[in-house]
């Protein structure tokens, strides 16, 4: 079963502290799949980008499922007002990997956990000791390891190739698959990669036939960074608040 782009970011770094970052490959992820959709909507002082769910995914793991549900429950769909609610569902993104990713990767026998003591000192002359919960990959966690990295360390090579050899990019393309959305440089070729890929193949690039998914895609990545700031800094300065806000 194919890994999920925040559950390679995870299995990649196991015990970093990356919520914020793995909850924004999953909405690229979904975007980019045409799960969801995202759309400029002008408001009454600026234009914003609003997501809504365009289709079921074939399988929705935790995070999946909740980034999901922060679209379907918001009151607009507006990328500051999903953030917002995402955040505050997930205790300012720090249960995101802890709660949704992680555990998945364990169930899945790629990661397995270890715990240890250590001696603390309380208060500058105290010592205590502590158990200190660490998570490392398995035999097969590090052989997904080593395969993700080969993959992600040869995907830039795609864009130049889109230029030189448009079949051999989409090729490409394809075996990355959804894993494309952790690949900076390659954010900006998903439309033309698309169009490089015969119909009905696409699978994890999708347009919807509107033909402006990947425009909207800019737009909501522009925005996504500071209303994940925004939304961690509210969420908790006001205890999680209301669904206000954002656009209109």
């Amino acid at each position: 079963m194919a890994l999920s782009p925040a559950e390679a970011l995870v299995l990649l770094d196991p015990n970093a502290e990356q919520g914020v970052q793995a909850a924004k490959v999953t909405f690229l992820g979904l975007l980019a799949e045409g799960v969801l959709r995202a759309e400029q909507v002008k408001g009454r002082i600026t234009r914003e980008t609003r997501l809504h769910i365009a289709r079921q995914p074939a399988e929705a793991p935790p995070h999946v499922g909740a980034v999901l549900d922060s679209v379907r429950h918001s009151k607009t769909g507006s990328v500051y007002q999903v953030t917002r609610r995402l955040a505050r569902d997930t205790k300012q993104l720090s249960s995101f990997v802890p709660v949704l990713v992680r555990p998945r990767l364990m169930q899945r026998g790629l990661l397995a956990e270890r715990r240890h003591q250590e001696e603390r000192k309380l208060l500058f002359v105290f010592r205590r000791s502590v158990t200190i919960t660490t998570f490392h990959p398995t035999d097969s966690g590090a052989r997904e390891q080593a395969r993700l990295r080969t993959m992600l360390d040869d995907a830039p090579a795609i864009a130049a190739e889109l230029d030189r050899d448009p079949p051999r990019a989409a090729a490409m393309a394809a075996a990355l698959g959804p894993l494309i959305v952790l690949v900076p440089a390659l954010l900006a070729v998903l439309g033309p990669l698309a169009h490089a890929m015969a119909p009905g193949t696409q699978g994890f690039i999708s347009d919807g036939g509107g033909g402006d998914t990947f425009a909207s895609m800019d737009s909501a990545m522009a925005e996504m960074d500071s209303s994940l700031d925004s939304a961690l800094s509210e969420a908790g300065s006001d205890g999680g608040g209301s669904d206000g806000g954002g656009g209109e």
